[in-house]
């Protein structure tokens, strides 16, 4: 991880240090050029093996296992409200892809990604407020959100629904 914040300063120290070198050395711009390539490659060839181990997610299934066990826990014919990537993202392709739990309704609070929207994404926060409240008073389906009840009252208090 420190890597990706080391490497544009590395980058940029190289590109001065060959700036630097074809000025003095002109007749050798081809050698440097040839020679920082190489450096280069040998350094990705060494620093990647060497953290693959902590970087590597393909047996990483944490986000399946929350989202399944999350939309197995909701009540049959459930809304459920998400907010942000994390919850989104994983959720909607359980729900909408696999078919995990196809009965239960995902709705995203900022307006993004799903087809059943309340409210399109760039709405003023106070319409957001309304459409969340007049569609939490009008259905009679259980409305549940990944949000807790502190961030609902950061929205204006338009969450007054169960938390999980």
């Amino acid at each position: 991880m420190k890597w990706r914040n080391e490497a544009p300063w590395m980058g940029l120290g190289a590109g001065w240090f060959f700036r630097q070198a074809q000025v003095r050395w002109p007749e050798h711009s081809r050698k440097l050029a040839v020679g920082g390539a190489v450096l280069g490659v040998g350094l990705l060839g060494f620093i990647v093996p060497m953290n693959w181990s902590a970087n590597d997610r393909s047996e990483d299934r944490f986000a399946d296992t929350h989202g399944r066990m999350l939309l197995e826990s909701l009540a049959p014919d459930a809304v459920l409200f998400v907010y942000g990537d994390a919850e989104t993202g994983p959720l909607g392709y359980l729900n909408r892809v696999e078919g995990v739990r196809a009965d239960v309704t995902l709705i995203s609070l900022q307006g993004l990604v799903y087809h059943d929207r309340l409210f399109p994404p760039r709405a003023p926060k106070r319409v957001k407020q309304e459409e969340l409240l007049w569609f939490i008073g009008s259905t009679s389906r259980p409305v549940y959100t990944t949000r807790s009840r502190r961030s609902c009252f950061r929205m204006g208090g338009a969450c007054g629904i169960s938390g999980l």
